[in-house]
């Protein structure tokens, strides 16, 4: 396990970059879809819960690494997801909304966890770990 952190924008920025290439679309469609999930789906503040939390326990330590790499991976993946719904000529924000707009059921649980999350100053590990999964449940 490493014992250096990233920080949450060299994460992502480098996130941004390889799906970019990856993908056909403009830079500055890519970015602003990515900010687009990042921030609906509470992924900055996750990131942040995770890296201040006072963890002494190997296990807890690992546990923050691995949920880590799943919040990476879910803000990629649903980047991903919205640029291949996306129509031709679509804004970004408008393709983000449809998309939401589209499985609005299965994105309601999401967003009320997310919004429970947010609700509570200084969430204790367990909370956090319960959003990611459901998270990365939503896309598998």
């Amino acid at each position: 396990m490493p014992t250096r952190r990233r920080s949450a924008t060299t994460r992502f920025a480098v996130a941004v970059i390889i799906t970019k290439e990856q993908s056909r679309h403009s830079f500055s469609d890519v970015a602003t879809l990515f900010y687009l999930v990042i921030e609906r789906f509470a992924i900055l503040r996750i990131n942040t819960i995770l890296n201040t939390l006072d963890l002494k326990d190997e296990r807890d330590l690992s546990l923050r690494w691995q949920l880590l790499q799943f919040v990476e991976y879910i803000a990629v993946h649903y980047t991903n997801r919205i640029l291949a719904f996306e129509r031709i000529n679509e804004p970004p924000v408008e393709a983000f909304e449809n998309f939401l707009a589209n499985d609005r059921e299965a994105f309601a649980d999401i967003l009320e966890s997310i919004a429970a999350l947010e609700a509570n100053q200084r969430p204790p590990l367990w909370d956090v770990t319960l959003l990611v999964n459901l998270l990365v449940t939503s896309v598998i």
